[in-house]
């Protein structure tokens, strides 16, 4: 009978979606439907709301050039669900903010998260998993931040409508811890923790010399 077991690589290219979904999709895409509910509650000027994407995005760069210290130090694992939790926190920071200040540590927050929580760790953990289909991954990888544009908008403006712009980011906030948890029990840093090899290890390409092509044996999905 054929194998159709699935590779765990496939589990760990649904965790990078997750983390796509959380960095980019939500730190960054869906802020901002709530600025313009951030400058009219508070009457702050639209300056000041700018400023928020300023400071997410300076501490952004600030941080990537701190990644690789990060990630050698911690691990994909461990790194990843910390930059995703860091989101989570920034968003809890905007749920009990009443002052400018404390949306400004959010947003420097939310940008380290956005940062230490995007593609180059799901690229870093995609390259140790697969040997076969990286292009394919990352790109389903990817769909992480298109889900969370398309479908969290018209979420996250229903729930500041519904329950308050305090209420709507603490609410997103559970949800990204929630993902946080599930990415530290998806991931694993390489397939030796769990006795396995990347997917395409054990592929073996083969000369076909009467077609003068190459044919895979034992593709493993």
């Amino acid at each position: 009978m054929k194998d159709t077991k699935i590779h765990y690589a496939w589990v760990i290219c649904f965790a990078g979606v997750l983390m796509l979904f959380c960095s980019i999709g939500l730190a960054a895409n869906v802020f901002s439907v709530y600025q313009p509910y951030i400058i009219e509650i508070n009457k702050y000027s639209y300056t000041q709301g700018s400023m928020l994407v300023t400071m997410r995005m300076a501490s952004a760069l600030m941080s990537l050039f701190l990644i690789d210290k990060y990630y050698n130090a911690l691990g994909i694992r461990v790194g990843a669900s910390l930059a995703i939790g860091s989101i989570a926190l920034a968003y809890l920071i905007f749920g009990v903010a009443d002052r400018y200040w404390m949306y400004a540590v959010g947003a420097f927050i939310s940008g380290i998260g956005y940062s230490l929580g995007a593609m180059i760790p799901v690229s870093l953990v995609v390259n140790k998993w697969f040997n076969i289909h990286k292009a394919l991954a990352l790109g389903i990888c990817s769909a992480g931040t298109g889900i969370a544009t398309v479908i969290m908008p018209p979420v996250v403006t229903a729930l500041i409508n519904n329950i308050g712009l305090k209420y709507a980011f603490l609410s997103e906030s559970a949800l990204i811890f929630a993902i946080a948890i599930i990415i530290f029990v998806l991931i694993r840093n390489q397939p030796a923790e769990l006795n396995m090899e990347p997917l395409g290890k054990e592929v073996q390409i083969k000369t076909d010399k009467k077609q003068g092509r190459y044919v895979l044996s034992k593709k493993q999905w």
